[in-house]
């Protein structure tokens, strides 16, 4: 669950073609903030538990997906839940990744960040970094 219309069916085709034993029960792709609509989210949380998922991974990003996670696993089902972020885009093809230079450094997120100001400076600098900060010294100062 989550990403595209687009990338889902990318995905669908790509899986079908390099494990053709593997059976998708169902792909849903959620409106944003869909999670704040209880109507919608309890109709989501409802398709998955129907479609009885043995994998799920879901593409929100973080902390969204962690969150969702934690709070309807157990009401779904699943065996495995996984939040996978940005992965859907990158195996789909619909967004690609970053040199690999960067990949090797960990710099991803800055290709990102790049490639999506609108959308992820928030997270990214307003959010992360602060936090990433503060934890550092935490931990830090803990030894």
């Amino acid at each position: 669950m989550g990403s595209t219309i687009e990338a889902l069916k990318k995905i669908q085709i790509k899986i079908a073609k390099e494990f053709p034993a593997l059976i998708i029960c169902c792909t849903l792709s959620p409106d944003y903030n869909f999670e704040s609509d209880f109507e919608k989210n309890i109709k989501l949380v409802n398709e998955l538990k129907n479609a009885k998922p043995d994998i799920l991974f879901l593409a929100l990003g973080s902390p969204r997906q962690e969150i969702w996670l934690a709070k309807y696993k157990d009401t779904i089902g699943a065996k495995i839940n996984m939040g996978v972020g940005a992965v859907f885009d990158f195996y789909s093809g619909t967004k690609a990744r970053s040199p690999e230079f960067l990949q090797k450094f960990g710099l991803e997120w800055l290709w990102r960040l790049f490639n999506e100001p609108g959308r992820l400076f928030r997270r990214y600098i307003i959010s992360d970094i602060p936090f990433f900060i503060k934890e550092y010294f935490r931990i830090k100062f803990q030894r």
